[in-house]
């Protein structure tokens, strides 16, 4: 990575090379290095042009083009017909929280073709497991906080760390109008990590 060469198996010498690299994660490379999980020199040699790819439910109708361009490829591969998604679908596709992204969604709307004859999709043709589970993160309860309108020292002493870790972001996010991405500006994470640890509060 540093300087473009690479020696093959078996080679004598190393040659250069002129290639691009691109690499994705889940996780926040700058928390797992400062949490001692991700080299900091190789973290800084990668980290040239970062592109924050927002989840999906923080994408509008993303989700509704996505469903319904993946609908209309499926049912063709399946040599089926559907028109689209009803109201009501298209109503739960907004606001579910889709933890699996683009996936996710593949995988729902294969699901339906495969066990639907046709038509419009209604609620009844999703999956089971889906329809079971589709609050938003943001349903999520807040911790109990100290009694004072901001958490104090003497409110946070006696608390495990990761009782305050969790005190900390929901107020941070309460504080910002229950908005995940400027709670993360704030504390200095990606907001997949907020996401992420409010998912594993949540189970």
């Amino acid at each position: 990575l540093q300087t473009s060469m690479v020696q093959p198996v078996g080679a004598t010498r190393p040659r250069k090379v002129n290639v691009r690299i691109v690499c994705a994660t889940n996780r926040d490379p700058l928390d797992a290095v400062r949490r001692g999980h991700f080299r900091e020199d190789l973290y800084y040699r990668l980290f040239v042009v970062p592109i924050h790819m927002p989840p999906l439910r923080d994408r509008g109708n993303d989700v509704i083009e996505i469903a319904e361009a993946a609908l209309s490829r499926f049912a063709a591969e399946e040599g089926r017909e559907f028109f689209g998604l009803d109201a009501e679908v298209k109503a739960l596709f907004r606001r579910h929280p889709w933890p699996g992204n683009v996936r996710q969604v593949l995988n729902v709307i294969r699901n339906v073709v495969v066990l639907n004859e046709g038509g419009l999709v209604t609620m009844r043709m999703l999956p089971d497991a889906f329809t079971d589970h589709p609050s938003p993160p943001e349903d999520l309860p807040p911790p109990s906080l100290p009694t004072t309108d901001e958490p104090t020292l003497d409110g946070l002493i006696g608390r495990t760390l990761a009782e305050i870790e969790q005190i900390v972001i929901e107020a941070t996010i309460a504080r910002h109008g229950g908005s995940v991405p400027k709670a993360a500006r704030m504390l200095d994470v990606s907001p997949s990590t907020l996401y992420r640890k409010r998912e594993a509060w949540k189970s």
